[in-house]
């Protein structure tokens, strides 16, 4: 199971990276610290490349980076439970361009951290290009960058996180600039107190048809955005999601609180996203997708709480097919809000099926909103200040004998604003509302 992961031993000679250092700068306990400083000049200056096979562990510790160390295409870094690894200046980082695996333990986790233990940005992070990760039990913490892989070459590249806490990271994890062909797994994580979280590339990457993501029991707190595109490039998705064929995107069983924004796409086409037992309490945003078009988007056993704004959708064109289902909504300021944009025929659709939506306080939106096609069923819309449900069809849908707005099986009652309203502009047609509710 991916829960019981675990390396398989290494069948290669193991070198100790023990390089000699003068007392002077060491200061203190010699025979243990390793120093890193790229300064080939200072007579005391270790190297900074990793050839071989390199193990850090815990009689080492700390390890102190001042600039740079490279883990080449040839080399393999191994960090032991308990290790720490500080950073000294804003430049210093780690680039990995072959193996880096770090093996904490739930009671001595491996951490990487500015040396001062200060704020995002103290150092400059992980740039990883190589062919395998592993980060099980690590905190990353205080960096521009905690894992960047936007520079990746290798497709067949192995990722896997699991356990291990972002903390204070301008972003936390950057996603790989190439076209995968493997999972990436991302497993009971944390990231708190970050700029991003997980965060996308350029718009013209992709996943392989037969790659997937997996977000897995994961914690999003207080972070300004905690999944979705990079904050230098409104081009980007989540994880840096386009192309015409792509890997779906799991997210299950995680938590999302106090964000700014919980999850964000933008301006992306054809991808597959799976959103299952998910709590989104007290975030700003919840969900936020604007102008991505032909998205197949499932949102099923989730709880929204507590959030300005729950669920948002502006899809970017036309056949983009929305899922919500056996969710719970309760106090948010607006529960969904959806529609197509510019270019829209009708075809894209919404289905809401065995939802509770009550308790939306925001008067100035209905607590369900959909342009242009929407199924509501088994579902039960009460206690909201604005409108129930509002169904606008728009001028911009030009398809006739579609049915626009069904609903069936449904209560909406007791909402200050209204029940149900309905606004067609030219193309009302009463004949396309269809139901029993």
């Amino acid at each position: 199971s991916m829960r019981a992961f675990s390396m398989a031993p290494l069948d290669l000679e193991i070198i100790y990276f023990s390089p000699y250092l003068s007392a002077e700068l060491l200061h203190e306990n010699p025979l243990d610290a390793i120093v890193i400083h790229a300064d080939q000049n200072d007579a005391n200056a270790t190297t900074n490349t990793i050839q071989g096979i390199t193990i850090w562990q815990q009689d080492q510790s700390p390890v102190t980076i001042s600039e740079s160390l490279h883990v080449t295409l040839e080399g393999t870094l191994v960090i032991q439970a308990g290790v720490t690894v500080q950073f000294t200046t804003s430049a210093a980082y780690l680039l990995v361009d072959g193996t880096l695996n770090i093996m904490g333990t739930a009671t001595q986790p491996v951490t990487l951290q500015s040396m001062d233990q200060s704020t995002a940005g103290a150092w400059a992070g992980i740039i990883f290009r190589g062919s395998f990760l592993n980060m099980v039990h690590a905190r990353v913490m205080h960096a521009a960058g905690g894992v960047d892989m936007r520079d990746m070459t290798n497709t067949s590249a192995f990722v896997y996180f699991q356990d291990t806490l972002f903390d204070r990271n301008t972003f936390a994890v950057r996603a790989p600039g190439i076209t995968l062909h493997n999972t990436v797994f991302v497993l009971t994580c944390e990231f708190t107190n970050n700029g991003q979280g997980l965060v996308g590339n350029i718009k013209d990457i992709s996943l392989a048809p037969h790659s997937t993501i997996i977000i897995q029991e994961a914690v999003f707190s207080d972070n300004l955005k905690a999944i979705g595109p990079h904050a230098d490039n409104d081009d980007g998705s989540i994880w840096g999601w386009s192309g015409p064929a792509l890997g779906p995107l799991h997210i299950s069983a995680s938590f999302f609180t106090r964000n700014a924004i919980a999850i964000e796409g933008k301006y992306q086409h054809e991808r597959i996203l799976n959103i299952s037992n998910c709590s989104f309490v007290s975030n700003t945003q919840a969900i936020y997708n604007h102008y991505g078009s032909k998205w197949v988007t499932s949102v099923t056993d989730c709880l929204f709480q507590h959030n300005v704004e729950a669920v948002y959708g502006h899809v970017g064109g036309d056949r983009s097919d929305w899922r919500i289902e056996d969710c719970s909504f309760d106090t948010n300021g607006y529960a969904i809000f959806w529609q197509t944009g510019d270019g829209g025929v009708g075809n894209a659709h919404l289905t809401v099926d065995r939802v509770l939506i009550t308790n939306c306080y925001d008067s100035d939106h209905s607590a369900l909103y959909a342009v242009p096609r929407l199924l509501l069923q088994n579902s039960d819309i009460t206690g909201n200040i604005g409108v129930g449900v509002e169904h606008n069809i728009g001028d911009r849908v030009t398809r006739t004998g579609v049915p626009l707005l069904q609903i069936y099986s449904s209560n909406v009652i007791n909402n200050i604003g209204g029940g149900i309203k309905s606004v067609g502009g030219g193309m009302t047609r009463w004949n396309n509302i269809i139901g029993n509710g």
